[in-house]
Parts: structure tokens; C-alpha cells; sequence
């Protein structure tokens, strides 16, 4: 017997888990506009029995022009509203500058649903089906309800076709039922496919678990470098988090914030590196200036890459004439220069170790 695919249903532990993820005048929006809610529980709930889906607006109630001029054009009109409805639930997620309005389940409910969509900007509309996965995303479109609804039609169409793959899918077997499986995904795209569609993706792996089509290794590949961008993006959210949680609590608990983020990003690389830079940051501005040399120090010994000693022996030596160490800081450079892969980089480092010593020169009385 196949597998279910369009038939596999999300277990209850993941509906509850989705249910808890939950006017030029620009000022924030206490609730809902008219035919809209903000609760996504409820939403999801009325989505399954009506069998409708979700369309979801990210929006800034009073910061955001476009989205503000979206809710005017479009998103407030009747037309649009009664015609809409037909096929979705609407639900607006509501991220002002002042959200004393907003009660601080609905803060939690909106973040945890902007981190599991991630949207590059506002307003950003999303459709997804009963079950909570997304199949595609728009955003601000001119004229008027009409286009919009046209808009809306033409993207449901996206759904409908992964729908007829994975019929396919649920009428195979084996690496046939894989491809189906593969093609369905492909139709909504990768990113949604990493996002709303674990339980296929898992399935996939399953069915080619000998790599006889390329899949496995090719969704091996696609959740090693979705994983790599969650990493990406907490980390560039964590520069903000970790001062506030300094000022507020102190630096042990900043840098016990960012160790736990530290043990999920391999030493090295771009992501490591960012992290290396956040712990020195935060021992500097708490005027410890030894023990962010000793962060420095374990990173160069644990990068077995030398190319990623690179940055780390440059960003040392800046640390070093902050610490008025100038001696140490040219033999960083020297490090650095010695290691550095390619003429550009080497030219840089050299351009910087010029300027070093001669602003040390000027500064020797």
C-alpha cells in the first residue's frame, strides 16, 4: 500500500503546535479589522471546517505606508472582503512600533509565526492551506480589489496543482511516489517546502532511503542549508537580544544567551565567526578586554580550517590596539597575512597593516 501523502494528515501534536504559534493616520491597530481575526487558533479551526484557507497579512499598523495603503485599496473594501471569504480565512498579523495595545499573547502568537514564515518585508500576504502550509506569498499590488481577487485566483492555482501531485504520489509506490512527492514540493518551492512540509520531506527520505533517485541526498542538502539559514537569521536577530539581556541582567547571562546558540553553529565559517564577534563585544563593553583576547584565542585553536583563522587573527589585532597591545596586534596582522588565501584579501591585510603602523608611529611620543 502507498504511503499517504495528500491524505497524510499533521499529527495532533503539530496542530497544537501551530494553534499556539500564534488610514494614513499610522497608529497601531487594537484588533482586527471588519471580516478579519487575529487569532490563528481560531482561524485554523474555522479554515479546517469550512475547508477554506488562510490568508495571512503581515503588516505595520503604524509604521508601514504600503501596508496601511493596502488595508485601504484592498484589504478594507467590501467587495474584496465578501468575494475573499469565499475561499479563506483572513487573519492579520499586526507588528507596530507600540504594541501597548497588543495583549502579550498576541505578541508571542504574531513573533512565532514571523519566525516560522520569515518575511523579507511589510506588508507580506501568505496563503496556506487548512493544515498550516504555505503555498505562496504576495504582497501589495495597485488596483484595487478586483486585481487583487484576480491575484489571489491565479495563486490558488499553485495549490491545486500540488494537490493533483500528490494524488499521484498517494497512487505509487516506492521511488515513483518519491518523484510525485518531490515534484509537489517543488510546485510550492523549496522554501516553503523547509517550512510547512516536514512530514513529505521525511517521507521522501524514506522512500529513497538508498539514494536510488538523488532525493535523499538532495533534501539532505536543502535541510543542512535551511538549518544553516535559521542559524543565519537567529544570529542576526541575537546582536539586539544579548546587549538588552547585558543592560537588564548582566554579562554572564548575555553570554549564556548566546552559548546556547553557539552549541547549534559549527566552530568556523561565517556563522561562527558572527558569534565569536558577538561574546568579544559583549566581554568588551563589560571593560574585559583579557578574557575577550582568551574568546579570540580558543576560536583560532578550534578552527581547523586555517582560511577561517583568517578573520579571527584581523578582528584580534583590532582588539589588541583597543587594548594598546601594539605589538601584539602587528604579529596578529602578520598571522593573518601569512594564512590569507588570494592577492585581493592579501592586499587588504597589507593596506591595513601599513596604516597600523604608521597611526602607531604617529601616536609614539
Amino acid at each position: 500500500m502507498a504511503s499517504s501523502a495528500r491524505s497524510l494528515r499533521l499529527p495532533l501534536f503539530a496542530l497544537l503546535s501551530m494553534l499556539l504559534l500564534g488610514k494614513w493616520c499610522l497608529t497601531p491597530v487594537a484588533a482586527a479589522p471588519p471580516g478579519w481575526t487575529t487569532d490563528i487558533s481560531k482561524a485554523i479551526e474555522q479554515a479546517l471546517a469550512e475547508n477554506k484557507d488562510l490568508l495571512m497579512n503581515f503588516t505595520g499598523s503604524d509604521w508601514c505606508p504600503i501596508c496601511v495603503q493596502l488595508e485601504n485599496e484592498v484589504f478594507g473594501q467590501q467587495s474584496f472582503l465578501e468575494q475573499a471569504k469565499e475561499h479563506f480565512v483572513l487573519v492579520e498579523l499586526d507588528f507596530p512600533n507600540d504594541r501597548s495595545n497588543q495583549s502579550p499573547e498576541l505578541i508571542e502568537q504574531n513573533e512565532n509565526w514571523r519566525k516560522k514564515l520569515f518575511p523579507s518585508g511589510y506588508p507580506t500576504v501568505y496563503l496556506l492551506d487548512a493544515e498550516g502550509r504555505p503555498y505562496a506569498k504576495t504582497g501589495y499590488l495597485p488596483g484595487g480589489p478586483q486585481r487583487y481577487l484576480a491575484n489571489l485566483k491565479e495563486l490558488r492555482q499553485t495549490r491545486e496543482r500540488r494537490n493533483e501531485l500528490l494524488d499521484l504520489a498517494d497512487s505509487t509506490v516506492g521511488s515513483d511516489q518519491a518523484r510525485y512527492l518531490d515534484q509537489a514540493l517543488e510546485t510550492v518551492g523549496i522554501n516553503f517546502a523547509m517550512t510547512g512540509y516536514d512530514e513529505l520531506v521525511q517521507l521522501i527520505l524514506q522512500l529513497d532511503d538508498q539514494d536510488s533517485a538523488g532525493l535523499k541526498s538532495k533534501y539532505k542538502r536543502m535541510l543542512a542549508g535551511y538549518q544553516q539559514m535559521l542559524n543565519s537569521r537567529e544570529i542576526q536577530e541575537l546582536r539586539p537580544e544579548v546587549f538588552g539581556i547585558l543592560q537588564r541582567a548582566g554579562v554572564e547571562k548575555a553570554l549564556e544567551r548566546v552559548e546556547q546558540l553557539e552549541h547549534k553553529v559549527e566552530s568556523g565559517g561565517e556563522l561562527g565567526l558572527e558569534i565569536t564577534l558577538i561574546k568579544t563585544e559583549i566581554l568588551v563593553e563589560s571593560n574585559r578586554l583579557t578574557d575577550a583576547l582568551k574568546v579570540f584565542d580558543d576560536a583560532i585553536a578550534n578552527a581547523t580550517d586555517l582560511t577561517d583563522q583568517v578573520p579571527l587573527y584581523f578582528y584580534k589585532s583590532n582588539l589588541l590596539v583597543y587594548s594598546e597591545m601594539t605589538d601584539e596586534a602587528i604579529q596578529a596582522v602578520d598571522k593573518a597575512i601569512d594564512l590569507a588565501e588570494g592577492d585581493a584579501l592579501k592586499r587588504h591585510l597589507l593596506n591595513y597593516r601599513e596604516k597600523l603602523t604608521a597611526e602607531l608611529a604617529d601616536s609614539t611620543p
